[in-house]
């Protein structure tokens, strides 16, 4: 641990909390600025993505909505949206050129990954 490079909590500073407040970095569509941060390879290694503050509609409706169910913004083209598929496709590069993840590939349990669908009302 001694090792690891040291980052604050602060919120928009590097560190965790570098995006938030959610309302204002990752409700809006994303900026040059967050698409630059989530593409270079040295940004931080985790970013805090909390949904508590802003919630996707649970109704399959495209909005993203505040603790009191006020839309806030469209959910398919938010900031959001785009840290969630960018850093799939981050994770989906780095799996299929590592030599283990192409030898023994993940494969998830069926059954929990309908009750997860299910609780959550993704498709």
């Amino acid at each position: 641990w001694s090792q690891l490079k040291k980052s604050g909590a602060e919120y928009e500073m590097p560190g965790p909390h570098r995006l938030m407040p959610y309302e204002k970095v990752l409700v809006q569509p994303p900026s040059d600025d967050l698409k630059a941060l989530i593409q270079r390879k040295d940004g931080e290694p985790v970013y805090k993505m909390t949904i508590h503050d802003v919630k996707f509609d649970k109704e399959g409706r495209d909005l993203l909505l505040d603790r009191g169910g006020t839309p806030l913004g469209v959910a398919s083209t938010s900031g959001y949206e785009y840290v969630l598929r960018q850093t799939l496709e981050q994770a989906k590069a780095h799996a299929a050129s590592s030599e283990r993840c192409v030898a023994e590939p993940w494969k998830p349990d069926a059954a929990e990954l309908e009750r997860y669908r299910s609780k959550y009302r993704l498709k």
